[in-house]
């Protein structure tokens, strides 16, 4: 059987981006750098290491309290979503591995391409709870700021020049 590679590597540059962008969003950090694991604050141990919040918190002047609770639902979450990116590198790799089997198995790519959909779902839903969850600390002036902030993400095809 002939493997379709205008479909097979679409499909695998699609996921491994998402994967990738999943784990940028999942170890923002506050202004320049990240506070995960890898991030430059967490490394260095500077005095932002215990602020690791998301980016689209900046410039919405939260007080010590609110980033306490901030911090306090990113740590609730933090296993669940570490579990899930760990399933959807795995799942990745199983992908790459049934890209070059013989026989390649058709089902087996689908069965393997449904899971990390699964799974990019669960994270999408998490992300958006963690989302939810900070929005409701946020004052009536914050979520203001919040709500007015251009919306990120791929630009419509008229918005490009």
């Amino acid at each position: 059987m002939k493997i379709n590679k205008h479909i097979i590597l679409p499909g695998l540059l699609l996921v491994g981006s998402l994967a990738a962008f999943g784990t940028a969003l999942s170890y923002a950090g506050d202004d320049e750098a990240c506070a995960g694991p890898h991030g430059k604050h967490a490394r260095a141990g500077g005095p932002d290491a215990e602020d690791g919040f998301h980016r689209g918190l900046r410039g919405l002047d939260l007080t010590a309290d609110q980033k306490a609770q901030v911090k306090q639902i990113m740590d609730k979450q933090k296993a669940v979503r570490e579990q899930k990116m760990q399933a959807l590198h795995d799942g990745m790799k199983n992908l790459q591995t049934l890209a070059k089997a013989e026989p390649y198995d058709p089902a087996k790519v689908q069965a393997a391409a449904s899971e990390q959909a699964k799974i990019q779902a669960d994270l999408i839903v998490l992300r958006t709870d963690t989302a939810h969850q900070i929005y409701a600390l946020l004052t009536p002036e914050q979520k203001q700021k919040w709500n007015d902030r251009p919306e990120r993400g791929p630009k419509k095809p008229e918005d490009r020049g």
